[in-house]
């Protein structure tokens, strides 16, 4: 069986993780204890409880599953800086080999660096070290095929309508602007869904847009270099549940699959390699 042309849309920042392996800081002082709260409620699989924090120098977490350490550690930061985008499903990935533990018992730790270090870095690299010395942790990255869209220019070219200067703010994730006054609305961010537009939006990021709505990743295959104002037509509010369970008829990622076409795009399913953590050894720590 021949599938279309493989493309990687995402490494987890394989080089960046290796070079982090070369003498990696640690911390001075780890104090890892139960959490008194109870185990998460069932299905949740570490996914979402736990708060990890960090200051200069010290890096809290509060009642974390392992599972949400390691995506953390080695998914997050895994070179010491965020990675700009992960996939939900890359994020939430099923990580191979562990046992039940790691996603039925929480763990308090604080943890303390002998100076000012950042706080991506003890998030990433130094949590690293942290969980293979502690948990005895040894993880390899596995490559896997997985069904992806890639997002090409549909016959007769796109339509697309390139950005007006200024018509839109740039989007700082460590600054963000304050509510605004009353009577004024809200600054329109570049690149995030407002109403029916994005604003100053690249392709690249559009398709980072789609990926968090979609049942699939979606690859840039455009070949589009410019910054666009998009309007996505007829885009619906997210429907409450239905109190039957059944579906409703429009959700918003029908809708976009829907007016991509008036774009002068498409959607077209492809296949890709993507990396996925694989736990060979992991042990409880003494505490």
């Amino acid at each position: 069986m021949k599938f279309p042309r493989r493309v990687a849309i995402l490494t987890l920042a394989t080089a960046a993780f290796a070079l982090a392996q070369f003498e990696r800081p640690k911390f001075e002082v780890v104090a890892v204890k139960p959490c008194k709260t109870g185990p998460p409620a069932p299905g949740r699989k570490g996914s979402r409880g736990g708060n990890i924090s960090a200051t200069p120098g010290r890096l809290t977490v509060e009642c974390a599953t392992l599972r949400t350490l390691i995506r953390s550690a080695y998914i997050q930061f895994p070179g010491g800086e965020r990675v700009e985008f992960v996939s939900p499903r890359v994020m939430q990935q099923d990580i191979k080999g562990g046992p039940s533990w790691i996603d039925s018992e929480r763990l308090t730790i604080e943890a303390k660096a002998e100076g000012p270090v950042s706080a991506d870095v003890m998030r990433g690299p130094m949590l690293q070290a942290l969980l293979e010395d502690r948990f005895q942790l040894k993880i390899r990255r596995e490559p896997r095929e997985v069904s992806v869209y890639e997002l090409v220019v549909a016959a007769g070219g796109p339509k697309l309508r390139v950005a007006k200067p200024g018509s839109c703010m740039a989007l700082d994730r460590d600054h963000v602007p304050p509510e605004p006054d009353s009577g004024r609305s809200l600054p329109k961010l570049c690149g995030v869904f407002s109403g029916e537009y994005m604003y100053g939006t690249s392709m690249a990021t559009f398709c980072r847009q789609l990926t968090a709505i979609l049942d699939r990743d979606v690859v840039d295959r455009t070949g589009l270099t410019g910054v666009y104002d998009i309007h996505l037509f007829g885009l619906p509010d997210v429907p409450p549940p239905s109190p039957d369970g059944a579906p409703p008829a429009m959700t918003l990622a029908s809708a976009l699959e829907a007016t991509i076409p008036r774009l002068g795009l498409k959607l077209e399913p492809a296949k890709s390699a993507v990396e996925f953590l694989v736990i060979d050894h992991v042990e409880k720590p003494a505490i």
